[in-house]
């Protein structure tokens, strides 16, 4: 599984469309952050390209956060990514190591927060179950029993990573060329 942080307002392009789809084609499941300018506007490159896993970001409460774009149908999933109220409170954002130091943590939001809590959920998903292709890891996700609340959200699939092991673990998974041979791996 990639984790991709970035993006833009613009249209997936051909380069990024070719670039994607080799990668998804190769058995590589993409989750990228939908963006945060806002519920209105629509969700832009890489997350608009074909195959990839969209995420956008909700509150504490389960709703769709007001800064996580949305105005399209092209987000797959929402997950934790803060409220957005430039509070950094650690009960209503998402708390990120910094790196500098062992201890020092921040509380931050965005859809940037919310990508990777998709991406250890598929990495789990992929853990019990390495043959699953991108397109099945998609349509597990989307299948969560939770849903995101509020006006304009859609019904878009909560992540809920138990229930998307579970789905995981007994899903026939489909052969991509890149799993070991049977029974291969440590004796």
């Amino acid at each position: 599984v990639i984790n991709m942080s970035l993006g833009s307002l613009t249209p997936c392009s051909d380069f990024e469309r070719d670039v994607y789809s080799a990668v998804v084609a190769s058995g590589v499941t993409v989750v990228v952050s939908a963006g945060n300018d806002g519920n209105d506007q629509p969700t832009g490159a890489p997350a608009n390209c074909p195959g990839v896993i969209a995420v956008g970001a909700a509150g504490p409460t389960f709703e769709l956060a007001f800064y996580s774009n949305f105005a399209d149908d092209i987000v797959t999933i929402v997950a934790p990514g803060g409220d957005g109220s430039g509070n950094f409170d650690p009960s209503e954002s998402v708390l990120s190591v910094d790196g500098s130091t062992d201890n020092d943590y921040y509380a931050l939001d965005g859809t940037s927060m919310a990508a990777p809590h998709v991406s250890g959920g598929v990495s789990l998903m992929q853990a019990v179950n390495p043959r699953l292709s991108p397109a099945q890891v998609k349509t597990i996700l989307a299948r969560s029993p939770f849903t995101c609340g509020g006006a304009g959200c859609n019904d878009v699939a909560y992540l809920d990573a138990p229930s998307a092991v579970q789905l995981a673990a007994s899903t026939p998974g489909e052969l991509t060329g890149n799993e070991p041979p049977p029974g291969a791996g440590s004796a």
